[in-house]
C-alpha cells in the first residue's frame, strides 16, 4: 500500500497563484513516485473540521503545509488528529512580512516550532529567517523550487 500524504493549499486549489501551483506540481511528482498525496484547501471552519476528521480517518504518514501563516495552523490541527508529522514550507510572505507582524508573528513561530520539518525554496527564505524565527537547527531544509514539462505529444 503506497503511503498516503496531505498537502494543504493556502489558496483554493483551482487558483492560478503561485501557491497552489506549486501545490499541484509537487503532488503530480509524488504521485509520480507512488505517493497517494491529497491536496486540501480549507476555506473555512466547517471544511477544516471536516478535513480533521477526514485525517483522523486516513491517518497519513505526513502533513505537509504550504505556508506558515495561512496553512500551518490547519496542519498542526491536523497533524495531531492523524498522530503524523507536519513539515512546513516557508513562503517569502511568511518570513518578510508575516514574521514580524505583531498578531501574525506568533503564529507563524509557533508552528514552526511544532513542526517536525520545514523547508524553504531558496536560501533567502532562510536569511530573512534571522533572530525573529524559532531556532530551527536541522529541521530546516532549503529545497529549490522546480518545473516539469509534459510531453510534447510529437
Amino acid at each position: 500500500m503506497s503511503p498516503v500524504v496531505v498537502l494543504l493549499s493556502p489558496t483554493p486549489l483551482d487558483s492560478p497563484r503561485g501557491n497552489a501551483v506549486t501545490v499541484a506540481r509537487i503532488a503530480r511528482g509524488l504521485r509520480a513516485r507512488g505517493v497517494d498525496a491529497h491536496v486540501w484547501h480549507a476555506p473555512d471552519a466547517a471544511a477544516a473540521a471536516a478535513l480533521e476528521s477526514e485525517a483522523a480517518r486516513m491517518r497519513p504518514a505526513l502533513v505537509h503545509a504550504f505556508h506558515a501563516r495561512h496553512a500551518g495552523p490547519l496542519g498542526r490541527t491536523l497533524a495531531a488528529a492523524a498522530g503524523a508529522p507536519l513539515v512546513i514550507t516557508l513562503t517569502g510572505t511568511d518570513v518578510s512580512e508575516d514574521l514580524r507582524h505583531p498578531a501574525h508573528g506568533p503564529v507563524v513561530r509557533e508552528t514552526l516550532r511544532a513542526a517536525a520539518g520545514v523547508t524553504a525554496f531558496h536560501t533567502s527564505v532562510v536569511g530573512a529567517l534571522g533572530a525573529d524565527g524559532p531556532a530551527l537547527g536541522d529541521r530546516l531544509a532549503v529545497v529549490p523550487q522546480s518545473v516539469s514539462f509534459e510531453p510534447s505529444g510529437a
